[in-house]
């Protein structure tokens, strides 16, 4: 939580192996502080996917940042963070996320059947944004420009956030959404 990782710039592929959960250009979780960082490439994963950081935990802050690229995955994929549980502030996306088709898969020997009404147990991408896939925390000046999604049906596509119940101000998209 006390971390910073600041004025870093990436570049290249991340394409992990094995469950492909919490993927990110500069982090797979973030609990610190991302700031001024830059990604140019591609991350690829299957859920909670982003440019700069999988998953952003509720005391994490992405502030500054930029991606260009493309981003993709399964399940919370978005061009910034896949799934925002902190605060993303002033951050920009050109890069393409999901813009091209992700084959999505239900493991079934892995399946939570708590939650067997959650879009994440579709056999299509859910939750993509060009800033976040989801968001319950605290979207605020970010702008998107990157195409999200390709035209085909999906679930929760947006060009700020796929889906979100935090708080979002200030944000612009000049990409094009297809869902």
């Amino acid at each position: 939580e006390s971390g910073t990782v600041q004025n870093l710039t990436v570049e290249g592929a991340v394409v992990p192996g094995g469950s492909k959960g919490s993927v990110g250009g500069i982090a797979g979780s973030n609990r610190g502080l991302i700031t001024g960082c830059t990604f140019q490439g591609t991350v690829r994963g299957g859920s909670n996917v982003g440019g700069i950081a999988g998953v952003n935990e509720g005391t994490g802050r992405l502030i500054d940042c930029s991606v260009s690229g493309n981003v993709s995955g399964e399940h919370y994929t978005g061009g910034v963070v896949g799934q925002n549980l902190g605060s993303v502030v002033r951050c920009r996306s050109s890069a393409g996320v999901n813009a091209t088709e992700v084959k999505a898969t239900v493991d079934l020997e892995n399946l939570d059947l708590t939650q067997l009404n959650s879009t994440e147990n579709l056999p299509s991408s859910t939750d993509i944004g060009g800033i976040a896939g989801f968001s319950a925390g605290v979207l605020q000046s970010c702008q998107n420009e990157g195409t999200v999604g390709y035209p085909h049906v999906g679930y929760h596509v947006g060009g700020i956030a796929g889906r979100q119940s935090g708080y979002l101000d200030g944000c612009l998209n000049t990409g094009a959404e297809y869902g």
